[in-house]
């Protein structure tokens, strides 16, 4: 059986929707928008985890309607949550992404870089 790990958001609730899609045996870890910061001892957390459990793949997924980011990206509204410095990283995005993009698929693309920045950042 192939071990996964999960980068998800809780206020998604993907994890039985995983559970049932994937057969395999999953773990996860949350944080709210998936904004965890990978500093030395979150990485040497998740290595542990990895080699503990004998994870083999590692996935970051965000609901399409996720709240938080959702909720941080409305720059003119004072976020409800402390995410001060990452809603100011997502709403640079999210300018960047309107300027290239098509009004209707620039939130997907905001969601996306964030997922691929989040990877780059546990692989350094």
């Amino acid at each position: 059986m192939q071990n996964n790990l999960y980068f998800i958001c809780p206020s998604d609730h993907l994890e039985p929707i995983i559970d049932k899609k994937f057969g395999h045996k999953n773990y996860y870890i949350t944080s709210l928008g998936n904004s965890i910061v990978f500093d030395q001892a979150s990485v040497c957390e998740v290595n542990e985890l990895l080699n503990t459990k004998n994870i083999k793949n590692i996935f970051f997924v965000l609901s399409s309607t996720n709240r938080i980011l959702g909720e941080v990206m409305v720059d003119d509204q004072k976020n409800s949550l402390d995410l001060s410095l990452f809603q100011k990283r997502i709403i640079t995005q999210m300018k960047c992404a309107k300027e290239i993009w098509q009004p209707a698929h620039y939130e997907f693309l905001t969601f996306s870089y964030h997922l691929n920045d989040q990877i780059e950042d546990l692989r350094r």
